[in-house]
C-alpha cells in the first residue's frame, strides 16, 4: 500500500556557515574530516544558553522523539524552524508497528477514535478488472491500519509536552563542535545553544545530516498528487483500501474518517519538475492522469479543497553499509527522515520514524546520567540496531515502487495476471510491521548523589529466628533468600540504599528477588519506600501526579494517603492536599505511608437473586456495582451486600489486599487465590463466597458460592473451563468475519494499566495467559455501523471479551478504556447513515455510560446435587434501550441466529 507523507515536503535548505565571527567563540586549528566535511573544534564563551537534549525539528520524529524523553522524566528542546507546527499536509499510514509506539507514548487511543480502522484492501486495473481483495486480518489478527491526518498526529504529540518544550522561528545557520565534544547551534536569530546531545530530526533536507557528511535524497523517477476528500455530511465509502494499477500510473482511496477521504495520484516523470503554485492546476492535472478512471476516485479529487492538494517528487537514500556515514557522529544524531528517507510504498515513513524515535530514547536516556562516551555508545547501539531494519526496508520499499510504476504493456500484463492474483503472499507483505518495543519505564541507574536531584529507596527485611537486628542487604543475603524464602518478609522500610555507582544492578537483583520470594507477582507494598529529589519538569504538575510516576508502579491512591498522612514536603513544609500544584526546581520529600487495616462491612444492599439455596446463591449484578471491594471503593460492593444477605461475620484486610478496577483478577486467577481463604470468617478473606467476577460497568449473572465446599467445587469448574458463559454485547462496527474464535493470550498492558492487552508480544503485554473466545455477529444494527454479538468464553481472563473485541477492530460501545468511545461509536454509526439520521444517532450515543456487555447465560454443575444447571436473564433497561434504539433505525439478522 502506498500512502504518502507529507515530511517529504521540506522547504528548508540553509546555508551551513563554516565560520563564525562570533568573538565569544574561540577557534582551534584542529581540523576533523569525515566523509569530505571538514568542521571546527569551538569552544564558548559564558553566556551561551546550555541544554542537555536538543532535538532539531516539530515533525513526527522530533515531536516523538520529544515525548517519549519526556515520559522517563528527560528534559528536552525541539528548534523548529517554522512559526507554529506544520499541519499542512495531507494524511499518513500506520500499521500495527507504529499504534504500538503510540500506545507507548499514551496517545494511541486518543487518535483511534478520531479515524477508522482500514478493514482491508482491494486492487484493480484502471479498466475496473479486479485483481485481488483482502483483509489485513487474514494473515495476522494482529494487525491495525488506520489512516490519520499528519495535523493531528502533530498537535496531539504536541500536547503531550510542556508549552515551553518548542521553540518556535528557531531557523538553525550553523553547526560547530567543541573541544569537549559537545555541539554548538546558532541559529539566525541569535541564538547559540550548546547542547550534550543534538538529535536532527529535520526532514530529508537536514541540515544536521549534510554537516554529517551524507548526501543528497535521491530522487527515484516518480512523483505524487494527494489530498483529502472533504464530506461534511458524511463520506458513503467502505473502510477499505482501493487501489487502481494502470501503465506507468496508479491511484488509489481510503477513507479516513467519517468525513474525509485519503487520496493519491502517483505518476512517472523523468524530473522532478518545476513546482506548480496555481492549486486549480494541481487539481486539473491529477484529474487528468486518471479521467477515463474510476468515477469514484474523481468525485473524491473534486471533494478536495484546491489548496489542499500537494505535488511530492519522491526520493530516498540507500544505508550502504561502509559508504554512508554513521547515524551518529558525537553527541550528534539523525532519525526518521533525516537519516534514512524511503519511498512510501510500504507505508512505513511514518511508522520508521516513531520506531526510530522509541529505541534512541531507551538506549540514550539512562546513558545521559553516565556520561559523555556512554551516550556516544548509546546512539552506536541505536544505530546498529535500526540499521538492520531500515536498510532492507528502504531497498524494498523502492523495488515495490519500481514493480507498480512500470509502462511495459508485457510486462504490466505479467504483474496484473500472474504476480499480484497468484504469487505475492499476504503474510510475507506484512511482515515488516512486525516490531516489538519495550516499554517506556524510567531507568533506575543511579550514579554518584547529586545535592540537587538525589532519590533514596528506603528497604528492610525482618526475619527474627535468623537475623536479630536489621541489616544492610548484600548479594550473599539475596543468594541466602533464594535458598531459604519461606522465612523472609520483605516489608521495605528504614534501611537506606544511597545512590552510588552500580547501585543499578543490586536494585534489579531486588526486584527480581520481590518477584521470587512473592511467588511470581511484584510486590506492591511500598511502605516506608522514601522519594527526595528536585522537580525537573516545566509548569504546572499535580504532587501526587508527580510522586506517582517517580515511584514506579505505586498507585495515586496509595500517594495521596501519604500526602493526607502528612509525609510529604514541598520545600521544606508539610503538604497535605494532593492536588497541590508543584513547579520546576520545587524540592519535594515524601516517605510512604503504612498499610491501613481497613473492614468491609455488612450492608443492607437489594440483590437481584436469580437462584438461591442454602449453597450457592445466583444473582443478576446491576452495571456500575464492583464485585468486590477496592482502593476507594470499600462500601456499596457485591460483597458488602453479600455479608448482609447471608450473615457473614465482617472481615478485616489491608488495603494491599483489596484490588482496584485496575487489578481485577481473572476467573482463574481468582480460584487460585483464594480456593483455601476466600470464604466466611478468615481475616485474610475480601471476597466472601465470590468464585467469579464481572467488570464493574458489566451487568448480568454471577454465581456466588455459600459455603467452603461449594467454594471449592465451583472454583474447580472454572479453573477446568467447564462453567458455561455466554454474553452479549453493542460493538462499534461489524466484525470480520461474522463468526470465529479468537486464541491470543492476554497480558497486562504495560503502557497502561487499567488495561489488558490481545497481543502476544513480551514488551506491550505483561505476563500473558492464554485466552479463547467463540463470538458470532447475532444482528447487524444501524445499517452495519453497529452489531448485537454473542460471545461464549473458553478461559475467564481479566477484561477478556473487551481485550478481544478491541483486538478485532471492534470496541464495545461505551468501554472508554478500550477505545470504544462516543465518538467512535457516532462515527461509525454515521458512517453508515444518511446525514438526516445523525442527530438521533447521537441521542442514542449519548445514553452509553458503560460498556454494553451483559453476561446472559451462566450454568454450573451444582456443587452438592451434581445437577446441571443453567440460568439467564434480559439485560437491563439501559443496554435495551440503546439496542432498541439502533433497531429502530434498520436490522438485519444474520442466518443461523
Amino acid at each position: 500500500m502506498a500512502v504518502f507523507s507529507s515530511s517529504f515536503v521540506s522547504l528548508y535548505s540553509p546555508c551551513l556557515h563554516q565560520r563564525t565571527s562570533n568573538a565569544q567563540l574561540t577557534k582551534y586549528s584542529v581540523p576533523i574530516r569525515t566523509h569530505n566535511r571538514k568542521y571546527t573544534i569551538v569552544s564558548a564563551g559564558s553566556d551561551i544558553r546550555r541544554e542537555a537534549v536538543v532535538i532539531i525539528g516539530a515533525g513526527i520524529a522530533g515531536l516523538s522523539t520529544a515525548v517519549s524523553l519526556h515520559r522517563l522524566g528527560v528534559r528536552s528542546v525541539v528548534l523548529e524552524q517554522a512559526e507554529s507546527l506544520r499541519t499542512g499536509g495531507t494524511s499518513l499510514t500506520l500499521f500495527k508497528n507504529g499504534w504500538k509506539i503510540l500506545d507507548t507514548m499514551g496517545v494511541g487511543d486518543e487518535l483511534r477514535s478520531q479515524y477508522l480502522e482500514i478493514q482491508g484492501m482491494v486492487i484493480r486495473t484502471e479498466t475496473g478488472r479486479e485483481l485481488r481483495s483482502f483483509t489485513f486480518k487474514e494473515a495476522d489478527q494482529t494487525q491495525e491500519v488506520r489512516a490519520v491526518e499528519r495535523r493531528t498526529l502533530l498537535e496531539t504529540l504536541a500536547k503531550q509536552l510542556p508549552a515551553e518544550c518548542i521553540s518556535f522561528s528557531s531557523k538553525l545557520q550553523n553547526i560547530q563542535k567543541q573541544e569537549d565534544g559537545e555541539t554548538l547551534l546558532e541559529l539566525v536569530n541569535g541564538t547559540q545553544i550548546i547542547s550534550k546531545v543534538v538529535i536532527g530530526c529535520d526532514g530529508i533536507r537536514s541540515p544536521l545530516a549534510k554537516w554529517m557528511g551524507f548526501s543528497e535524497p535521491k530522487y527515484v523517477g516518480y512523483c505524487a498528487f494527494r489530498g483529502l476528500g472533504e464530506y461534511p455530511n458524511g463520506q458513503p465509502y467502505e473502510s477499505r483500501v482501493n487501489y487502481i494499477y494502470g501503465r506507468g500510473v496508479r491511484a488509489a482511496y481510503v477513507p479516513v474518517s467519517s468525513t474525509k477521504v485519503y487520496w493519491f495520484v502517483c505518476f512517472n516523470s523523468p524530473t522532478p519538475g518545476p513546482k506548480i503554485t496555481d492549486p486549480s492546476v494541481l487539481k486539473k492535472k491529477s484529474k487528468d492522469l486518471v479521467k477515463s478512471w474510476d468515477s469514484d476516485l474523481l468525485n473524491i479529487i473534486d471533494a478536495t479543497p484546491d489548496d489542499t492538494i500537494i505535488r511530492t517528487p519522491l526520493v530516498d537514500r540507500w544505508l550502504w553499509p561502509g559508504l554512508t556515514p554513521n547515524a551518529s557522529l558525537g553527541g550528534a544524531v539523525v532519525v526518521g527522515d533525516a537519516w534514512h528517507p524511503m519511498t512510501p510504498n510500504l507505508g512505513q515513513g511514518a511508522c520508521c520514524a516513531l520506531e526510530d524515535a522509541l529505541v534512541l530514547v531507551q538506549k540514550l536516556a539512562p546513558a545521559l546520567k553516565v556520561g559523555p562516551s556512554a551516550v556516544e555508545g548509546a546512539l552506536r547501539a541505536y544505530q546498529n540496531e535500526r540499521w538492520s531494519r531500515i536498510f532492507p526496508m528502504t531497498v524494498r520499499a523502492n523495488v515495490t515502487g519500481a514493480i507498480l510504476q512500470l509502462e511495459n504493456p508485457v510486462v504490466c500484463a505479467l504483474r496484473d495476471n500472474v504476480l499480484v492474483p497468484k504469487l505475492i503472499k499476504l503474510g510475507p507483505m506484512m511482515e515488516h510491521t512486525n516490531f516489538e518495543c519495550e516499554p517506556l519505564l524510567e531507568t533506575k541507574t543511579l550514579g554518584p548523589s547529586s545535592p540537587a536531584n538525589k532519590m533514596s529507596v528506603m528497604y528492610s527485611l525482618t526475619c527474627p529466628t535468623i537475623f536479630p537486628a536489621k541489616r544492610t542487604l548484600t548479594s550473599s543475603f539475596i543468594s541466602f533468600f533464594h535458598r531459604n524464602p519461606p522465612c523472609v518478609t520483605l516489608l521495605r522500610p528504614n534501611v537506606s540504599f544511597a545512590s552510588y555507582a552500580g547501585a543499578s544492578d543490586l536494585d534489579d537483583e531486588l526486584q527480581a528477588e520481590e518477584v521470587a520470594l512473592s511467588g511470581g507477582r511484584q510486590i506492591t507494598n511500598y511502605t516506608g519506600v522514601q522519594l527526595e529529589e528536585r522537580v525537573e519538569e516545566v509548569g504546572k504538575i499535580r504532587l501526587d501526579t508527580w510522586i506517582s510516576t517517580r515511584i514506579n508502579g505505586i498507585s495515586r491512591a496509595r500517594v495521596q494517603s501519604s500526602i493526607r498522612s502528612g509525609l510529604v514536603s514541598v520545600n521544606h513544609r508539610v503538604v497535605v492536599k494532593s492536588s497541590h500544584m508543584i513547579r520546576h526546581g520545587d524540592k519535594v520529600e515524601c516517605t510512604i505511608s503504612e498499610l491501613q487495616p481497613l473492614k468491609a462491612e455488612s450492608e443492607d444492599i437489594p440483590l437481584d437473586i436469580v437462584y438461591e439455596d442454602e449453597h450457592v446463591l445466583v444473582v443478576n449484578k446491576p452495571a456500575h456495582m464492583v464485585v468486590h471491594p477496592a482502593p476507594g471503593n470499600t462500601t456499596g460492593t457485591l460483597v458488602n451486600a453479600i455479608l448482609h444477605h447471608c450473615s457473614l461475620p465482617t472481615p478485616s484486610f489491608h488495603d494491599h489486599e483489596l484490588l482496584s478496577d485496575s487489578d481485577e483478577l481473572s476467573d482463574t486467577d481468582l480460584d487460585e487465590s483464594t480456593l483455601n481463604h476466600s470464604f466466611g470468617t478468615n481475616e485474610t478473606s475480601i471476597r466472601p463466597g465470590i468464585v467469579h467476577r464481572l467488570d464493574k460497568g458489566t451487568s448480568g449473572l454471577l454465581v456466588v458460592a455459600k459455603d467452603e465446599h461449594s467454594h471449592a467445587h465451583l472454583s474447580q469448574q472454572f479453573k477446568n473451563h467447564t462453567i458455561q458463559r455466554i454474553y452479549i454485547s453493542l460493538t462499534c462496527g461489524i466484525p470480520f468475519p461474522p463468526s470465529g474464535r479468537i486464541d491470543i493470550p492476554i497480558g497486562r498492558d504495560l503502557t497502561n494499566r487499567i488495561r489488558m492487552t490481545a497481543d502476544t508480544g513480551p514488551t506491550k503485554c505483561g505476563k500473558s495467559r492464554h485466552a479463547a473466545s467463540r463470538y458470532r455477529v447475532v444482528e447487524i444494527l444501524a445499517g452495519g455501523g453497529s452489531a448485537l454479538v454473542e460471545w461464549k468464553l473458553e478461559t475467564g481472563r481479566t477484561h477478556q471479551i473487551r481485550a478481544h473485541a478491541k483486538y478485532l477492530g471492534v470496541p464495545l460501545m461505551g468501554d472508554e478504556v478500550y477505545g470504544g468511545t462516543k465518538n467512535m461509536a457516532l462515527s461509525r454509526l454515521q458512517i453508515k447513515n444518511s446525514s438526516s439520521l445523525h442527530s438521533h444517532l447521537s441521542n442514542i450515543v449519548g445514553k452509553v455510560d458503560r460498556p454494553c456487555l451483559h453476561a446472559l447465560t451462566l450454568g454450573f454443575t451444582h456443587p452438592c446435587t451434581g445437577k446441571k444447571m443453567q440460568f439467564s436473564c434480559l439485560p437491563p433497561v439501559d443496554f435495551a434501550e440503546i439496542l432498541t434504539g439502533l433497531r429502530n433505525i434498520s436490522t438485519e439478522k444474520i442466518k443461523g441466529s
